[in-house]
């Protein structure tokens, strides 16, 4: 079989699932290794860079990444097991303009402009881009297993930023009912050590939000959570927690998001201005708690402020909100200040089942459609 789609207008879904449903393979996983890598204006990047794809490399290093990459949710099963060795296998950082690199595919070979490059022992950047992003996008292709899913490289930038942290698993006793495994903000599930912080400033990039596909891939784990639960770890839920809270919602509530601007919400000046500080604030809200059998992935994940997480308690379930979603939805685009588009979605008006007042949620497009396949028939 032989496919290539040029252009679709007006397309929010990608056809990424359907075509895996239909076994049709990627071009990346028919294309051998990236050679033969040419550009213009080439020079060696400074050490620095070379430093920061070696900042993982030793042993004590490799472990706390790992624990780095728990607190942000990720699994490790998504590491590549022998990153460390590949990490020091990099002798030199190189950076040009219009950087190209040939590829074989089933024989013949094609060359293609690329923003990064890896090598064997190289890396390769585009000078045109951001170069700090397109590292950690180069890293982050040594780091973890292909396919790999583009927001891991934002995930690896804070924690390359904070690899020096260490933590220790702490019991907190809650006043409602965890749906599902701990939702408690990452700082209430650790006590930290005495061990001080390196020093970095707020990302601005991580208030702007970038949504796409939900993860859709599998996996469970039965392994103990911090407060001794023994609920198994879904994999894709943890992804798309993630994906959610930093991609999708750019650490922000749903439900505030359907009733002020961001610019309200995080107003400059204040601690809500950063994203670092707002996802603590942030919480993963099952309507059909999964201690009850509920769904565990986006179909059945709202995420929220705590406030609005404590006060929501068992006010709606999912069929509600699948229902608001069908039936009393809004297309919605939030503006920033200067009129430009920040996020476009849509507010579902879920029914409050205690007051029968409406509740509004702000869904992205993705998380929506995500939502409504998964819905029971």
């Amino acid at each position: 079989m032989r496919l290539a789609i040029h252009s679709v207008p007006n397309v929010r879904n990608p056809i990424a699932d359907e075509l895996r449903h239909w076994q049709i393979p990627t071009l990346s996983s028919l294309a051998t290794e990236p050679v033969n890598p040419a550009g213009r204006d080439q020079e060696p990047a400074s050490e620095s860079f070379l430093e920061t794809v070696h900042a993982m490399a030793g042993a004590n290093a490799g472990k706390l990444f790992r624990k780095q990459l728990q607190e942000f949710d990720v699994s490790q099963n998504l590491i590549e097991p022998q990153f460390q060795s590949r990490l020091l296998a990099i002798k030199r950082v190189v950076i040009a303009s219009g950087l190209t690199v040939q590829f074989k595919v089933r024989g013949r070979q094609y060359r293609a402009a690329r923003e990064w490059v890896v090598l064997p022992n190289e890396i390769w950047l585009d000078r045109a881009g951001d170069l700090d992003d397109l590292l950690m996008k180069a890293i982050a292709d040594i780091v973890f297993l292909k396919p790999r899913l583009r927001w891991l490289s934002s995930v690896l930038k804070d924690a390359l930023r904070h690899r020096t942290r260490d933590f220790r698993a702490t019991q907190q006793p809650h006043s409602y009912e965890q749906d599902g495994y701990d939702e408690t903000p990452a700082e209430e599930k650790a006590g930290e050590s005495s061990q001080p912080h390196p020093g970095s400033d707020p990302d601005p990039k991580r208030n702007n939000p970038n949504p796409g596909e939900l993860y859709s891939g599998g996996g469970i784990r039965n392994t103990t959570r911090s407060g001794g639960s023994n609920r198994p770890q879904v994999v894709a839920e943890d992804i798309q927690r993630v994906q959610l809270k930093t991609d999708h919602y750019a650490s922000h509530c749903q439900i505030e998001l359907a009733r002020r601007s961001p610019e309200k919400l995080a107003p400059v000046g204040s601690y809500a201005e950063h994203a670092e500080n707002r996802i603590r604030m942030l919480e993963g809200h099952h309507p059909d708690k999964t201690s009850a059998g509920g769904a565990r992935h986006a179909g059945n994940l709202l995420i929220l402020s705590k406030v609005n997480h404590d006060g929501i308690g068992t006010r709606l379930s999912r069929a509600d909100v699948t229902q608001a979603l069908r039936d009393r939805w809004t297309p919605h685009r939030i503006a920033r200040a200067d009129g430009s588009m920040w996020l476009e979605g849509g507010i579902a008006q879920a029914i409050d089942r205690v007051s029968g007042e409406p509740i509004p949620i702000f869904f992205t497009n993705w998380h929506r459609d995500y939502w409504l396949k998964m819905a029971p028939t």
